[in-house]
């Protein structure tokens, strides 16, 4: 059974922050998300448009989305779409 997912609305890609030895800075992701949370979006786009998706291993990658995915989106249609 396939379920009809909108994407209408508005899906910001996001920059994803690094720390000064180079590693994602998992917290000022976790307070960006929330902070952006509190605007009228749809979703996010997450290691999408800005470039550092080439940059971070698989590994990474994986955590980025999962660390995203556990923000509070109670209003969000879809959470996050991502590059590959």
């Amino acid at each position: 059974m396939s379920q009809e997912i909108s994407l209408r609305g508005v899906f910001p890609p996001i920059p994803t922050p690094f720390d000064g030895q180079g590693d994602v800075a998992f917290g000022a992701l976790a307070d960006n998300l929330a902070w952006w949370n509190e605007y009228d979006l749809r979703g996010y786009i997450v290691l999408g448009s800005n470039g550092e998706g080439v940059m971070v291993a698989e590994e990474e990658k994986i955590a980025v989305w999962a660390a995203a995915r556990t923000v509070s989106y109670t209003h969000l249609t879809l959470p996050t779409i991502s590059s590959v």
